[in-house]
């Protein structure tokens, strides 16, 4: 079934107005007809199916609420650049990313100073693909040292990736949880001391250096199984 983003729909019996983009997308390159069935996604976990009827309209026929999954998890990404950071956030809406926070480190290779409309588009073409109602949240910003304060001001259980950490037990997760991947280059070790002295764990994935994109989407499933996130 295809699904669409409407960040405003209705209940049943009502119709669903589609934005102009998602509009044509569905007329004018799925040809939708009368009967089809389709699923519109708010980014806040309402999912509702409806039904196109005549003259390009959609008439609702149900809708559910889905709950946040606990705990919640959270970015922190040296940014690559812009081919593998497209393929990178539309993963991350896959796995169920719940905050992305870019971050500034000594050997960053991109340096964005705020937040793209097309990254905002790249999640929900993430969550449209793979069914997930929940839309990350996109973060400005921020530097390597705000990114430690918020860690610990928020009591996040932190990690970041390194070929001699460890794998951490399940009863070692408390609360939210953070995943922090750096630049291609690797983190300097002045930051990894910095991490080390601010609580952040250095947690195993394997014997080789993975590439960015790569590193998310591995650490981030890793600790969603780990975690027992939204059983």
């Amino acid at each position: 079934m295809h699904r669409f983003f409407c960040k405003t729909t209705g209940s049943p019996g009502e119709e669903a107005a589609l934005s102009s983009a998602e509009q044509k997308h569905l007329f004018k390159i799925l040809r939708a007809v009368p009967g089809d069935q389709v699923e519109l996604l708010d980014g806040n976990g309402k999912v509702t199916s409806a039904e196109v009827s005549s003259g390009k309209a959609l008439k609702i026929v149900s809708v559910k609420q889905h709950s946040k999954p606990k705990p919640d998890l959270y970015l922190f990404v040296a940014p690559p650049k812009r081919q593998k950071m497209d393929q990178l956030l539309r993963q991350c809406s896959e796995v169920g990313i719940g905050h992305i926070h870019p971050i500034l480190t000594k050997r960053s290779v991109s340096s964005p100073d705020k937040i793209s409309e097309r990254w905002i588009t790249l999640l929900q073409e993430g969550c449209k693909q793979s069914g997930n109602p929940f839309l990350p949240h996109i973060g400005a910003p921020m530097s390597f040292n705000n990114f430690l304060k918020m860690t610990k001001e928020q009591n996040i259980s932190a990690f970041f990736g390194a070929i001699r950490g460890e794998t951490p037990s399940p009863e070692n997760i408390t609360g939210d949880i953070a995943w922090i991947v750096g630049p291609e280059g690797g983190f300097t070790e002045e930051e990894e001391d910095q991490m080390l002295t601010a609580g952040v764990k250095p947690l195993r994935l394997g014997s080789y250096v993975l590439r960015v994109e790569t590193a998310v989407i591995c650490g981030a499933s890793l600790l969603n199984f780990l975690s027992n996130r939204g059983d």
